[in-house]
């Protein structure tokens, strides 16, 4: 098994046993620490929802890297780091004012590694959220690598903001985090 498979493999245990993702957002001298449990986000899960049609609420389309999936409520069961792009319990949506939308999936080679390419986007590429029949374009304006400790550093802003991580594909021990601020939003 390679050093990277291992790497996310043992942070996705750190996730499964009930570890607190910490998302800290700083600003000049004002932090805000967002905590999360992974499961009281899993205990929310495992509701069953009587689903006939398909219920994503949208969809990440990241053109540059010819990603399009579907994503679904923080409640919903699928929105899972193992089965799609999960959004963060911290999230708020794009359609609320200074939203920050937090999304997360694996990199690497395995078939549910969404983010395997987020590494080739560059500052300046945009990323589209297809979200209540609107859609919100956002600019990478960040890219960072941060040490793997369970949580990640972000800007506060007062512009709405989308955050991806990832393992780092090169880095082991590291997590990639890009920022991306709005452009525009229109109706679709």
């Amino acid at each position: 098994m390679s050093k990277r498979k291992i790497g996310c493999s043992l942070l996705i245990l750190f996730l499964v046993v009930g570890l607190s993702i910490f998302i800290t957002r700083k600003e000049e001298n004002m932090v805000t620490t967002v905590f999360s449990s992974f499961q009281e986000r899993m205990s929310v899960g495992r509701k069953k929802l009587a689903l006939k049609e398909d219920t994503a609420i949208g969809s990440l389309l990241i053109p540059k890297i010819h990603l399009q999936k579907k994503l679904y409520a923080v409640e919903d069961k699928r929105n899972t780091i193992s089965q799609n792009v999960t959004i963060l319990k911290e999230s708020n949506y794009p359609d609320q004012e200074g939203s920050t939308l937090y999304l997360a999936a694996h990199s690497g080679n395995a078939k549910n590694s969404y983010f395997e390419k987020l590494d080739q986007l560059t500052i300046g590429d945009f990323v589209e959220i297809h979200f209540k029949k609107n859609v919100y374009t956002y600019q990478i304006d960040q890219i960072e690598s941060q040490v793997k400790t369970g949580k990640i550093t972000v800007p506060i802003s007062a512009k709405k903001q989308l955050i991806l991580t990832t393992c780092h594909p090169k880095e082991k021990d590291k997590q990639l985090v890009l920022v991306a601020y709005i452009q525009k939003e229109t109706d679709s």
